[in-house]
C-alpha cells in the first residue's frame, strides 16, 4: 500500500492574460558573425510587452496553465477546407508554449516565480480570420492524495 500524489486537475482560477499579438516560437541560440559569441535572438519582445501591461502576479504555488494561441489566416483558406493549415510556418506548439512560459517568469514580468511550478500544461494552436491573440489561463493545481 502506498500514497500517490496526483496533480491532474485544475484548481482555482488565478489569472488570465490576453496578448493581442503574434506569439513566436522560442529561438535557438545563434553565434555572432564577428565575435562568434553565442546569443539567443529575442523573439518575445511583443509578448513580453503585452504581459508587462498586467500587474505582476508573483504566483509561487503548483500551477496548471492553459495556453490558447490563435493565428490569423486568410478567410479563403478556411473556406477551402484548411481547418488546420499546418503548412504555414508559425512554429511547433512546444516551442510556442516554452516561449510563453519563459515570458511569464521573465524578471521584468514575474507573473509566476518559476516554470518548474507548472505541473500541468495544455497548449493549443488554432486559426482565425480575426486578429492574432494568445490567451493564457493560470490555475492552482488541485492536488489529491490517493491511497493504493
Amino acid at each position: 500500500m502506498g500514497i500517490e500524489l496526483k496533480t491532474n486537475k485544475r484548481g482555482h482560477h488565478l489569472a488570465r492574460f490576453t496578448c493581442w499579438n503574434v506569439v513566436k516560437p522560442l529561438a535557438r541560440p545563434r553565434f555572432g558573425k564577428f565575435n562568434k559569441k553565442p546569443y539567443t535572438p529575442d523573439t518575445a519582445k511583443e509578448l513580453r510587452a503585452s504581459l508587462a501591461e498586467y500587474e505582476p502576479q508573483k504566483i509561487n504555488t503548483a500551477l496548471w496553465i492553459d495556453i490558447d494561441i490563435f493565428f490569423n489566416i486568410e478567410k479563403e483558406m478556411l473556406e477551402n477546407g484548411y481547418k488546420f493549415p499546418t503548412n504555414i510556418k508559425q512554429g511547433d506548439i512546444d516551442n510556442l508554449a516554452k516561449n510563453v512560459l519563459d515570458q511569464l517568469q521573465h524578471p521584468d514580468i514575474q507573473h509566476i516565480k518559476d516554470d518548474k511550478l507548472v505541473v500541468g500544461l495544455s497548449a493549443t494552436k488554432q486559426y482565425t480570420t480575426g486578429r492574432s491573440v494568445c490567451v493564457i489561463n493560470i490555475y492552482s493545481a488541485d492536488s489529491n492524495l490517493h491511497e493504493e
